[in-house]
């Protein structure tokens, strides 16, 4: 199937946006093309209606007709530009004809402020919604959808039936509180063991003279070792625990380890 096309002819714009020509139709190109149709501008197509009735002097199909089998396009847009008028505004019109039969498919007609618009801009939009409600592409179907499989049915035994194994249980619990036993209990007894080491050392001193004097003395002694012993003990937990595993099963309490 060939691609389809669009004629835009030459518009008629006043003498004010004259030298604005080129930009308002190539504009108006960009936005006849968001119709993925291919476009023939206005000067591709120079020289095609030479001998032909002027298209903007049509006044039936039949004229439009002999209009479209000379641009052999399958479409052709008839665009003008007016203004500005009392209201100080531009008016944008453009028309769609089908080539084959002459026949209109739709118009579009907007107006802009002519001290505040782009006539190009506004002239693209325009073209834009023109084919949007005209050209409307049709899109292909969706591709069918493979049904989807059932999923498989899995035998799953009933818990009455299943005994747990302690070493399977140990290998996918939580490893994590056993290690934070070692690591706060190596944190523990280290800082144990400075408070044992400074036990007795004198504070609150100042120098008097030639003497120095102190007010007091650390007793941390017994607070270090007490540290120092929950430290080890948390740490043999933690290993303890890293090592052993403890399930309950239906006979009872199983416990497994590595000694």
């Amino acid at each position: 199937m060939a691609e389809e096309t669009i004629a835009l002819l030459s518009m008629m714009l006043p003498r004010t946006l004259e030298a604005n020509r080129p930009d308002i139709e190539q504009a108006v190109s960009k936005g006849l093309a968001t119709s993925g149709r291919l476009i023939e501008g206005p000067q591709a197509i120079l020289g095609k209606l030479a001998g032909k009735p002027r298209p903007d002097l049509c006044q039936d199909r039949r004229c439009w007709a002999g209009v479209g089998e000379a641009l052999g396009t399958t479409y052709f847009v008839l665009g003008m530009i007016d203004g500005p008028n009392r209201a100080n505004a531009y008016v944008v019109r453009f028309e769609l004809f089908e080539s084959a039969t002459g026949r209109s498919l739709g118009s579009e007609s907007n107006a802009c402020d002519s001290s505040t618009c782009s006539t190009a801009d506004f002239a693209r939009l325009s073209a834009k919604e023109l084919v949007r409600h005209t050209l409307v592409r049709a899109l292909p179907p969706p591709p069918p959808v493979a049904p989807a499989r059932p999923p498989e049915a899995v035998a799953v035994p009933s818990p009455s039936n299943q005994t747990p194994t302690p070493a399977a249980i140990g290998r996918q619990g939580d490893r994590s509180w056993p290690w934070l036993a070692v690591f706060a209990g190596g944190a523990l007894a280290a800082g144990g063991s400075v408070l044992y080491a400074i036990d007795g050392h004198l504070v609150d001193c100042e120098t008097v003279g030639p003497r120095n004097i102190c007010y007091g003395r650390l007793e941390t002694k017994t607070l270090g070792l007490l540290s120092v012993g929950l430290g080890v003990a948390s740490m043999v937990t933690g290993v303890w625990m890293l090592q052993t595993t403890v399930a309950v099963t239906p006979g009872g309490v199983a416990i497994a380890g590595r000694f």
